[in-house]
């Protein structure tokens, strides 16, 4: 089974165009919170160019921080992160609203 992560890298290697869906993205902000910074790097910069307000975090402790400090309605979440893993962040006191829709993506695949 590929891992998100190599798929993601193939994809944007071979040159093909990744789609994210239209919802409300003059609005809508997200948070992009991945460790390795390639991977960040290419989910914000597609959502970026749909028109998305995109902001990343590289750990979960600045995850935690960025949830404090602003409203996000869509984060995508990295759930094996070194310092602070995604499911502790989500459990969080200062974690996300609610309602926000939360999409995790990993660089592991399953066997």
């Amino acid at each position: 089974m590929l891992s998100y992560g190599r798929w993601l890298r193939n994809q944007f290697e071979a040159g093909t165009r990744i789609e994210f869906s239209d919802t409300r993205p003059a609005t809508l902000r997200v948070l992009v919170v991945e460790d390795e910074a390639d991977i960040n790097a290419l989910i914000s910069a597609r959502l970026v160019a749909k028109g998305y307000k995109v902001d990343e975090a590289f750990n979960g402790k600045e995850a935690i921080q960025r949830l404090t400090d602003s409203d996000y309605g869509l984060v995508f979440l990295d759930p094996a992160m070194p310092d602070i893993n995604g499911g502790e962040v989500l459990d969080s006191p200062r974690r996300c609203s609610v309602g926000v829709t939360v999409i995790i993506v990993t660089a592991f695949g399953s066997q």
